[in-house]
Order: structure tokens, then sequence, then C-alpha cells
């Protein structure tokens, strides 16, 4: 391995150890991660059945308006769209309701609005093969 990249890898686990000890969080939100945590998310919000409402609304995420109605979208992709970017501010600390440091557990009780969370973290931390009580942080 070349020393550079040896010194670089070394100069980042530094940098995410100092950063974890002052409470600052370094997030590295991959394209990666936000499809595989949107892929979770509507595994959850049973968008794959063909007759379930997220699905016939293109709505992977079971997204809703600021009046709590569930948006149509024309079609899958811009549905998928409107996820991915709720997931990226989930991750990066932009969503006004979600956190990074939240735990898959205290997400789901916000995103079901109290309808099922425990079997909607379940399945989303499943996606990952990690416990419900892991942050997106920890995802990302």
């Amino acid at each position: 391995m070349d020393l550079t990249i040896i010194v670089l890898v070394l100069l980042a686990g530094i940098a995410a150890w100092w950063a974890s000890q002052q409470g600052v969080m370094m997030l590295m939100s991959s394209e990666e991660v936000v499809n595989r945590l949107a892929d979770a998310i509507a595994t959850a919000e049973g968008y794959w059945s063909p007759s379930s409402l997220p699905n016939r609304l293109n709505n992977p995420g079971d997204l809703k308006d600021s009046k709590g109605n569930l948006i149509h979208f024309d079609t899958p992709e811009e549905g998928w769209a409107a996820l991915r970017k709720q997931v990226r501010m989930m991750l990066t600390g932009t969503s006004k309701i979600y956190r990074p440091d939240m735990t898959i557990r205290q997400v789901a009780q916000l995103y079901t609005g109290g309808d099922n969370p425990e079997g909607w973290a379940q399945t989303v931390a499943a996606q990952f093969g990690v416990d419900p009580d892991r942050s997106l942080y920890e995802l990302a």
C-alpha cells in the first residue's frame, strides 16, 4: 500500500475519533447509504406490494404534504427522487424533523406517526443488518 494512502487513512481515523470525542458529527452520506435507506423505508412502508397505497401513489416513502395528506407523484421516479431528498436531509441534519443522531427507533416514532413504529424500525434496521437503536449517523 502506498505510504500516502496509509497516512491519509490514519489521519481520517484520527479526525473521526477526535470529532466523536468533541461531539462533532462527521457525516459521510454516500449515495449508496441514501439509496439503501430509501429502499429500507419503502419496504417498511409497504411500497413493493402493487396494491399498496404508496405503490399506487408512486410514493415509496409514503411522504405527506404540509397538511398531512399523502402526496401523489406522477411517476415512480418522482416519488423516489423525493424520498431520496428526504433521506439526504435526514442524514445531513438539514431536516426540520429528523436528526442524524436519532436512532432508527426514534425516527420510526415520528415517521410512522405512531402507527406500528416498532415494526417499521425492525424492518428498516434489518435492511442494514443492525439493531433499531443504531443512529442514522452510524448508518452513514
